[in-house]
């Protein structure tokens, strides 16, 4: 193919098989592993740099030359556009199809072939990788030629290194015309498309010209209405048009999540392939997890164990709470009946107060019989001086009953805040202290775990190093038994058996105490969310408590609410003995103004009266509103007394509803925890199952490869042995002609003697001499 081919030989071909006529050809060359790497790289972008490259690299492969100079130096003179690495830099599809009138194939088509060409390159990678393999696991089989032993050439060498077929380099150029020729017609599509855009454009500005001038005449000829109007409509499409940015802005960034999602759809792709690629070791991995599960299983059984020394420790705890709670209850109990002593104690001190009133109302009764004879009893007068004394001093004992009532009262106010605060400290104690010592446990616990994996794995790790220098010096031993061929060929196998089982032995302990680790780091996690999860139920059992004590605080408060009412009511009282004395003093003032003016007194005496009768109607009306507010705070305790109690029923119920739900619980826990133990050794069996058909597989491949690996040693053995006796048989032979040459030497020799005999005899052997 030394002259040039013309371009229309070529032109019924796909670019698919175009390509594929490229690869088959490429293939043919030894040094190709670069130029397929550089290939698959090339053939993930599109554009004319890719086009521009698998160019150079196919002609460059090529045993003779084609004339692609021209073609390459047009392609790089076209400018390239902003995303030529992405997508071809031509317009699209409508443009393109629209404006040209040669039968030239669209850009869409093209690309839809270079994705076929894509998937076919794909492929032949993927044949090219299998054939790579089938050659380096298939055993070299040998052949006899006229004595002389010659490997026999496999598949792949018939594949790959024939040079007969000649259409192959016929192909590649036909290939290379018709991408070309693709190229060529779409350069002219887009500067065709191109032109016809700057004609549009040029279009849409006289257009608009045209627009503005017809606007301007509408605007000066139509009314003032119509323009206002056409103000509105223009403020209108201003919205509209911002509407439309915000909504190409919003499209742009929907285009850059497209973008990103294909990367990583991408990035997934691959590692979805290196999975494939690596299944086998995942496998064997997998099995070394099964075997390490089993041991975790033991160790969990352990755990489980501890934890449920920690459930008793934890329901003993919350037995002396409980005991606590109980305690605070009776306290709570002594504390009401306190105050319902100091009650009792108040309505003593009020009888006392209408005891007074009541003697109140008999001075007022002696005051007018001493009004009615002045003059004629100065010895009453005398007597009612002593009763007013006496008076005095049942005052001044109720004023010290007060004083003390109030003191008593004040005790008890101390005595309920210090309750209060002995509860809080003795909560908060005992929640530190709960916190303190399962904080400890985890902390031991975690760093007992820590050290038993680092000492395991320093030991495991001075193991390995010990097997790997164990194995280099094996290594070493089998190198020099082999140069020298003393040591027979199956105790080598036997050794590197050996060897094999003892390296897996290390890499399964190694990924056993890597599974180790993982699993004490998920236990530790594990750990921590119940520690979370039990934190959190003290923490609402501590709330509820709280809301308790709440309860009771705002209980008490009413309680110091109602003694409040009852102060304040001692002190209207007070202020009313207080007025009730102011007036006595008056009275006895009067008297001592009446003892100096006794002749005014008689005159007088109606006026007395009639202040004395309202004096008497103001007493009624406060005893009148003193008993009703007594009727009032009556109802107002019965009232609250009913409502302690529906909230002591229904804290009762609640209480037995919590305890049902909580041994609903932990049945429910019990038969999750049996399920998953069933389901986890169901498992166990399933992958064990696995695992042994796995090993008998791998044992069969192993025996067939020894089975191919003898028959290869026993056809050498043969060869050789072959070879000795030829040259045993070429020993023996020249032995033979040896053993002739001497028998003939000796019957020579025999004759002699004989003659020399019978000379002696005859006496010939005098006269010859």
């Amino acid at each position: 193919m030394s002259d040039k081919i013309s371009y229309y030989k070529f032109k019924n071909l796909r670019p698919s098989q175009m390509l594929l006529q490229a690869l088959a050809l490429i293939q043919q060359n030894e040094d190709i592993e670069e130029a397929l790497r550089q290939i698959r790289i090339l053939s993930r972008n599109r554009g004319k740099k890719t086009t521009v490259e698998l160019l150079k690299l196919l002609t460059a492969y090529c045993d003779e030359k084609f004339d692609l100079d021209k073609e390459l130096k047009e392609l790089e003179t076209i400018p390239p556009k902003k995303h030529d690495d992405f997508l071809l830099g031509y317009p699209t599809r409508r443009i393109s199809c629209a404006v040209v009138n040669t039968p030239s194939p669209c850009v869409n088509k093209t690309v839809g072939h270079i994705e076929d060409l894509e998937i076919k390159i794909e492929e032949c990678f993927h044949q090219f990788e299998c054939l790579l393999r089938e050659r380096f696991e298939s055993p070299i089989k040998v052949q006899e030629i006229e004595g002389y032993i010659f490997p026999k050439p496999s598949d792949f060498h018939a594949r790959f290194f024939t040079k007969e077929d000649g259409n192959l380099k016929h192909q590649t150029v036909t290939v290379l015309a018709d991408a070309i020729h693709l190229i060529r017609t779409l350069e002219t599509d887009r500067k065709d498309a191109a032109d016809a855009l700057i004609e549009q454009r040029l279009r849409k500005r006289l257009i608009c010209s045209k627009i503005d001038g017809l606007s301007f005449w509408r605007l000066q000829k139509l009314p003032f209405a119509v323009q206002q109007e056409h103000e509105t409509c223009s403020s209108e499409i201003l919205e509209l048009q911002g509407n439309l940015e915000k909504e190409m802005q919003k499209l742009k960034k929907l285009k850059n999540l497209v973008s990103k999602e294909e990367a990583t759809t991408m990035t997934l792709k691959r590692d979805v392939q290196f999975m494939k690629e690596h299944k086998p070791l995942l496998e064997e991995k997998l099995f070394v997890e099964t075997e390490i599960l089993r041991k975790l299983y033991e160790k969990r059984d352990e755990a489980l164990a501890s934890c449920q020394a920690v459930r008793d420790a934890l329901d003993q705890i919350l037995f002396q709470y409980q005991l606590t709670i109980r305690m605070s209850k009776k306290e709570k109990e002594r504390m009401v009946r306190d105050l319902k002593v100091a009650e009792e104690n108040l309505d003593r001190t009020e009888k006392d107060l209408k005891n007074t009133q009541q003697v109140f109302k008999h001075y007022c009764t002696e005051v007018e019989k001493v009004k009615k004879s002045l003059d004629l009893q100065k010895e009453e007068l005398h007597f009612l001086r002593k009763n007013r004394q006496e008076t005095r001093t049942k005052v001044n004992e109720l004023t010290t009953k007060l004083i003390e009532l109030k003191k008593v009262v004040y005790l008890n106010s101390e005595k309920i805040k210090k309750l209060e605060e002995e509860c809080e400290t003795s909560l908060n104690e005992y929640q530190d202290a709960l916190l303190e010592a399962y904080f400890k446990k985890l902390i031991r616990d975690q760093t007992g775990l820590a050290i038993m994996i680092k000492n395991r794995m320093e030991t495991v790790m001075a193991e390995h190093e010990e097997q790997k220098r164990y194995m280099e010096v094996k290594k070493e031993d089998a190198l020099q038994a082999l140069s020298e061929m003393e040591a027979p060929f199956q105790e080598l196998l036997e050794e590197v058996a050996r060897v094999k089982e003892l390296k897996d032995e290390q890499i399964e302990t190694i990924q056993a105490l890597e599974v180790h680790k993982e699993e004490v780091v998920r236990r530790r996690t594990q750990i921590q969310m119940e520690y979370v999860q039990r934190k959190s139920e003290m923490l609402e059992a501590i709330v509820t408590s709280k809301k308790r004590r709440v309860t009771l605080a705002k209980e008490i408060e009413l309680a110091k609410t109602t003694i409040v009412t009852l102060t304040k009511e001692i002190k209207h009282t007070k202020e009313e003995l207080e007025t009730k004395r102011d007036e006595k003093i008056f009275l006895d003032e009067k008297l001592g103004k009446l003892r100096e003016i006794y002749e005014f007194a008689k005159y007088n005496r109606s006026n007395y009266k009639e202040l004395f009768d309202m004096l008497i109607d103001e007493l009624k009306i406060l005893e009148v509103r003193m008993s009703q507010e007594r009727k009032a705070l009556d109802n107002s305790l019965m009232s609250r007394k009913e409502i302690l109690q529906t909230k002591t029923i229904k804290y009762h119920i609640s209480l037995d509803e919590n305890l049902r739900l909580a041994q609903e619980y932990q049945q429910a826990l019990k038969h999750f925890l049996q399920v998953k133990d069933w389901y986890l050794d169901e498992f166990h069996k399933k992958m064990s199952a696995k695992a042994a058909v796995r090993d008998g597989l791998q044992l069969l491949l192993l025996q067939e490869r020894m089975h191919f690996s003898l028959v290869e040693y026993f056809i050498l053995r043969t060869l050789f042995s072959k070879l000795e006796l030829e040259m045993t048989q070429r020993r023996a032979h020249g032995n033979i002609c040896r053993i002739i040459l001497l028998e003939r030497k000796a019957d020579t020799l025999v004759q002699r003697i004989i003659d020399f005999m019978q000379s002696l005899s005859d006496g010939s052997w005098k006269t010859e001499g």
